[in-house]
This record gives C-alpha cells, structure tokens and sequence, in this order.
C-alpha cells in the first residue's frame, strides 16, 4: 500500500481526510513544516497533501527544501486550501505544487485527483528509474569495452613476446644446427618455452571469451588425482626453477585418488593458483599446498580440500579480487578470475583468508565423483619395516599413516642426524630398515647424503628412495651416483606408496599395468583437418603409440575416403570442427548417413582450438572432444578410454 503524507496544522482537516483515504492509501500526519520534512527523510512518499499555511516553515519552504533535494523533487504536493484566492493558488502553481483541493472536502473530487496525481508519479518514477538502469547499463557497457580494449592491447603485446623469442631462437638453432648442436637444443628449448607462454596466454584469452558467453563446457572423465596433481606441478616446475621458491608439498587422509571430472580444468585451477602463489611468494619463503579428503555429503563422492599457502610482502594486494564481483579485468589477475569460475561451475566453494601478518591462504573444495570401477581390494603387507625421514611432521605422519593401514612397520624421524642414529641402533641389533624414504632437502643434509649414510650402515640391506618436491628429472644422475633405488615425486600419495613396494617386492598392481603406455598395432583413424600441420602432428603422435593413421583434408574427402574404404576400415575418426566449405558437424552428419553400418557407431573425436556448440555436437553424434593443440596425454587418454569400453 502506498503512503501518502497529510501535512496540516488542522487535527479537523486531517481527520476528515484521513477518513476519505483509509483503505486506500497508508497514511502519515505532519502539523508542521520540520515535521513534514523529517517524515520525507525518513519514509517513501507517493503524494503530499499540504496546507502552504502550516505553523513554522511553510508549505512554499517546505518546496523550495525538496527542489533543493533532488530526490525529493518529483513527488507530487496537493494543496489544501480553504479559499479561491487566485494569486495564493497562482503562486502554488508556480512553487511547483502537482493539484489543489478545496474544504470543505468533496469526497469525489479528492479521490479522484489523488489518484490521478500518484498514478501520473509512479508513471514518471518508472521512467526515470527506467533511464537511470538504461544510463548505469550503458556506463557499465563502455566501462566494460573500454576495460576489454585495454586489455586485449596489453595481451596483444604479451603474446608478441614470446612470438619473436620462438622466431629468434628458431632462426639461432638453425645457423648452429651443423656446427653447434648443443647451442641448437638450447635455443629449442627457449623456444618450447617460450611456446608454452605462448599457448597459455592464448588459453587464457579463449578462457575469458567462453566464459563471456557462458560456453565453458566440462567433461566427465575417469583419472587419477595424483596424475593430476603430478602434471600440474611439473607444468609449474620452470617456474620455480626462475624464482627459486622454497616449495612444501602434502597429503592428508586421500583414501580415493581414482576419480571422474574435467582433469583439464582441474589441473588448470591448480596450475593457475601455483602460477599466481609463484609469482608473489616472498624471497627465501615457503609456498606450500596440502591436499586433504573429507566426507562429503553426496554419495558416491569425496571432498577435496586443495590448500595454498604462502608468505607475501606487506604491501600485498589480492583478498579483494577474490571476494568481490570483478567488473574489470586486470590481467595479473586473468588466472585467477578463470580459476574462481571453474571452481563454482563444479559446485566447489574459493576462499581467500589471511589467517596471519603476510600470510596470504587460499582453500579451494570441490565434490568428486569417486571411480568405483577402478576401487581395488587393499593390499596388506606383514613383516615389512620402513624409515620415513622428512623435516615435516605433517609428511612423515601423513606417509605412516598410510602404510600403517597395511601392515607395515613404520618409523618417523623428522631430522636426517636422528634418522642415522635410529639406522645405527637397529643395526647394533642386526636389525634393518627394508626401506628408507627420505626428504631430498634435510636441514644441514641432504637426502642424498643421508642415503649414502644408511647404505655404509645398514650394508646395502635397505632400499633407498628420495622424494622431492621439485623437479625429479633434474636428479638423475645423483640418483646413479648415489645408488638410489627410486625417485617419487611430491605431494606422496598412496599410489606412489604401492610402487614404491611394487618397485621392491614385484607386486605388478593393476594401477601399474594401468598407467604404463598402450600400444595399438591393429587399429586405423582417419584425422580430419584442412590444416597440413596440424594432421602430421596428430598422426606423430598416433605413430607413437602404434596406431596406423590415414588423412583427409577436408569434410568432402573424409565422406568419400569413408564411403569407399568400405565396412569397418576405422576404429576413430578425429574430426576438426572449423574447416572451409563443410564443417566437422555437417561431416559428422554426412558420416552417419553414408549408408556403411560400422560409421553409425564409429567414434568420432571432435577437435577444436575454440568452444565448440554443445547442441551441433550432440546432433552430429560425434562421442568425443578434444582440445587443440592436442597434448600427447590428453590423446593417449581419449585413445585408451575409448578402446577399453
């Protein structure tokens, strides 16, 4: 119900017309002008019934205050006067008063000026409410393309870069390819990192335009958590190698690795949170990410906890940009925006906290569906001693825990000095670790140091592995030099547990056999794409895992190769989407309906460099996607998902 405002030092008047508006309108009472303007303060008026005559500031006064309030100066006053007095009514007119009614009052007259006069007002509200929403949306649109503009000239400049480092350090291995070859393979391998910028920046670009338009799609698909996890950090691994951050890795109660999700997006939320981490870590300080299970509240799923943590400069800036809408886009903070929708479109929750001075923590938890086809029967060990060494207690008692739970024996030590002297003991004894798992950096020694300790200890009875945070490639030839058994890879999940004891006692997991290379001698694809580059690398990378390729260079010639190959001459058909003439769709559509029994059912993997439309594909009845340029893992994945079902 509206309100309307009767401002009148007359209790008589007020009543009677209180009385005519009841039912009708709330109604408000003023008997006098300072009245009258607190009221105004602090309610929303539709109409102001006013005698200009009111004891203290007057009805003209009370005008002129709401003219100088902007926001008061369209609602409507009516004055109520007692007389015809033409100059007294010239001079409301002029003041700006919106109608008049006269005592004594008539009933009919009153009703009906009022509600003429509201319903001219909430018509005229509606419009410059209208034009305010038209001008804000407006303002936001030319902030918006002038934020857009100003970042695509900077990304513009970003992706020059790294295009001329490839460009120069193509033309350099070239000039030394005869008489230098070691300066040639450095200058490729500037350019494949140079390349690598280079596609993530492009990423990232396409990843703002899919989510402009609401077109980032997900797809469900069956990996393993500490893959995941393993290849985003060694995607991050130059980048700690440049800034030399101290890095801490960690686990805790991961029971169920083998999970279903988009593994692209995944791992690109932990690339992005460890790019950015990277970037902004205080000299000589720890950036650490602890992976934590939890219960989750749907079935058949588990909750994960990815925490970042870091130490950061005093001046650092960055909770805002996670716990506020961005309406401009910054490009330091690109990742991380993208991050933020991925990790809402899978039903996952960010937080950004700092819990201390300088200390800058991100928590990031999403729901995964739990493979339950890959779930195996757990494997109990009996009589097996292990040594942890590892400067974290939270590592070292995360690792027991694990292999408490099947049997085995385990020992903590949290300084290399005490490890050492725990080997001595059990040696006096004529006891021996059967396997020591030691930290590769140890306060004042380093695992391998350590290692070659326990081995003059224990004669050679333990088995020696070093785990690392960092790049473990990096480490191959003190692995020789010092006799180690096995290098394993940071965060420690059980997975990297079950081969390390596969790499000791041959247990030949079904995990094992499952992530070693497929090969495919007898099958056939045909790849699909007007781009000569882009089929020689697709049918490289094929060759590499034994499965025979053949070529189409178009929609056209992908039909009549299939239509005159005859029945099953191909097990994949991968598909570009954007080609001249004909599309992968319209292809795909063609396939379908070319009359051969075996191409109803044929996959076909669609590949594309932009957000493909999600009705076309289902309509072609294409099975598969791709992402362009095609990571070698990411095929071998699709290749192996679609030959084992």
């Amino acid at each position: 119900m509206y309100t309307i405002m009767i401002a009148d030092d007359n209790i008589q008047s007020r009543k009677v017309l209180a009385s005519k508006l009841a039912g009708e309108y709330n109604i408000v009472f003023a008997d006098n002008g300072m009245q009258a303007i607190d009221i105004m303060n602090n309610s929303s008026l539709v109409c102001i019934l006013m005698n200009f005559e009111i004891t203290g500031i007057n009805g003209f006064e009370v005008l002129d205050f709401m003219k100088s309030r902007g926001y008061y100066e369209y609602i409507p006053v009516i004055l109520i006067c007692s007389s015809n007095d033409r100059a007294y009514i010239k001079k409301g007119y002029e003041a700006g008063i919106a109608d008049k009614i006269h005592r004594p009052f008539n009933n009919i007259i009153i009703k009906k000026r009022i509600n003429n006069v509201v319903r001219l007002y909430l018509q005229k509200k509606q419009l410059l409410d209208n034009n305010t929403n038209m001008k804000n949306a407006l303002d936001k649109v030319n902030n918006a393309l002038k934020s857009r503009t100003t970042f695509l000239n900077s990304m513009s400049h970003d992706i020059r870069t790294p295009m001329l480092t490839i460009i120069g350090m193509a033309e350099l291995a070239k000039d030394n390819l005869e008489n230098n070859k070691s300066k040639a393979i450095q200058c490729l391998d500037r350019a494949a990192i140079a390349s690598d910028h280079l596609i993530k920046l492009i990423n990232d670009i396409l990843d703002m335009s899919r989510i402009d338009n609401n077109k980032m799609l997900f797809h469900l698909e069956k990996c393993c958590l500490s893959d995941v996890v393993t290849e985003a950090i060694t995607i991050v691994q130059q980048q700690i190698k440049q800034k030399g951050v101290l890095l801490s890795l960690n686990t805790k109660d991961v029971v169920h690795e083998n999970i279903m999700t988009d593994t692209t997006r995944l791992k690109q939320v932990i690339i992005n949170l460890l790019g950015t981490f990277i970037k902004n870590v205080k000299d000589d300080e720890m950036l650490s990410l602890e992976i934590t299970e939890c219960e989750s509240a749907k079935a058949l799923f588990a909750r994960y906890h990815f925490k970042f943590r870091e130490v950061v400069s005093d001046d650092f800036e960055f909770i805002p940009l996670m716990n506020s809408k961005v309406d401009v886009i910054n490009k330091e903070y690109l990742p991380i925006y993208i991050t933020k929708y991925i990790v809402e479109k899978m039903e996952g929750s960010i937080h950004v906290s700092a819990p201390e001075k300088s200390i800058l923590q991100i928590d990031v938890f999403v729901n995964l569906r739990i493979d339950e086809s890959a779930e195996k029967n757990e494997v109990f060990f009996d009589g097996i001693n292990v040594l942890v060494a590892d400067d974290s207690k939270e590592i070292t008692s995360s690792i027991a825990n694990y292999l408490s739970n099947i049997g085995i024996n385990v020992v903590q030590e949290n300084d290399a000095y005490a490890a050492i002297e725990t080997c001595k003991r059990e040696a006096e004894k004529n006891r021996y670790f059967d396997i020591i798992i030691a930290d590769v950096v140890m306060d004042y020694m380093s695992g391998f140091s350590l290692a070659q300790k326990i081995r003059d200890i224990s004669k050679n009875h333990s088995k020696v592995f070093i785990m690392s945070a960092y790049d473990i490639n990096d480490m191959a030839e003190d692995k020789e030099r010092y006799l180690i058994d096995g290098l394993v890879t940071k965060p420690v999940f059980a997975s990297n547990l079950m081969k390390i004891l596969d790499n000791v006692y041959m247990i030949n997991t079904e995990e094992e056999h499952y992530q070693k290379k497929k090969k495919f001698s007898d099958k056939k694809v045909l790849v699909v794409d007007d781009n000569a580059v882009n089929r020689m690398i697709a049918c490289d990378m094929l060759e590499d895992i034994d499965i025979k390729a053949d070529e189409a260079f178009d929609g056209m010639n992908a039909v009549e190769i299939i239509t005159n190959s005859g029945e099953n001459a191909y097990d994949i058909i991968f598909m570009d989407i954007k080609m001249p003439g004909i599309d992968g769709y319209e292809t795909t559509k063609m396939i379908r309906k070319c009359g051969l029994e075996y191409a109803l059912k044929v996959p076909i993997v669609a590949m594309s460099a932009e957000t493909y439309d999600i009705e076309k594909f289902k309509e072609s009845e294409m099975n598969y996607y791709l992402v362009k340029p095609t990571e070698f893992e990411a095929l071998c994945n699709t290749v192996s998902q679609i030959f084992k079902g």
